[in-house]
């Protein structure tokens, strides 16, 4: 969504990436502690990704349909799930009653737009896999060593024809030979530095 042809690098060029900064880092490492926070309220859970390990991309999808299969009440952390080539691996699912409810985490204390980007795809995907009622909410963080809670499923649900179209064009930009002609410009700030800023900038 920031960029076509970040899409396109991120698939067929993916050691131009320049390595992340010792900032963004330190972000990443604070958001996998208030990750850490928000999980530890739910006992039992399986972790999908720690159980499988590198496999987890290729066997993640088939490994969370037996789980969710075999209990009527489970707790995953990073279950995957795809549709339309899309693999998306949800923060936290919970299954209960029939019910599949979805957080998705992100350490911030506002809603961003590039969050319900993030949020559309991975209901897109987890509505068509699983074919069932999904309650979709965003967790943020309060500001106060706590957590606020947001059920966005309404909204999602309103963008899934857009997002479905989305995906198809962005598969038929994959199998293009080239990289799309995009020229540099806000979107290689927005709404995060690109990691292929460098690379273009060799490449103009």
């Amino acid at each position: 969504m920031q960029c076509q042809k970040y899409l396109y690098l991120n698939k067929h060029k993916p050691r131009e990436r320049t390595p992340h900064d010792a900032a963004t880092l330190e972000r990443f490492r604070e958001g996998k502690d208030f990750e850490y926070l928000f999980k530890n309220r739910f006992s039992p859970a399986t972790d999908v990704s720690a159980a499988l390990g590198r496999d987890v991309y290729t066997i993640g999808p088939s490994y969370t349909n037996a789980l969710l299969d075999q209990a009527p009440e489970v707790t995953l952390f990073e279950a995957c799930f795809i549709s339309g080539k899309t693999l998306v691996m949800t923060d936290v699912l919970v299954k209960e009653q029939g019910a599949y409810t979805i957080y998705e985490i992100k350490n911030n204390p506002e809603l961003k737009e590039v969050f319900l980007w993030d949020l559309s795809l991975q209901y897109y995907v987890c509505r068509t896999a699983l074919n069932v009622p999904l309650t979709f909410n965003i967790v943020l963080n309060d500001g106060h060593d706590g957590y606020k809670i947001i059920d966005l499923t309404e909204e999602l649900q309103a963008n899934l024809a857009t997002i479905e179209a989305q995906v198809q064009d962005f598969l038929q930009l994959l199998q293009q030979p080239e990289a799309p002609a995009v020229p540099m410009g806000a979107q290689c700030e927005w709404p995060y530095v690109c990691e292929f800023k460098a690379y273009c900038t060799r490449n103009v």
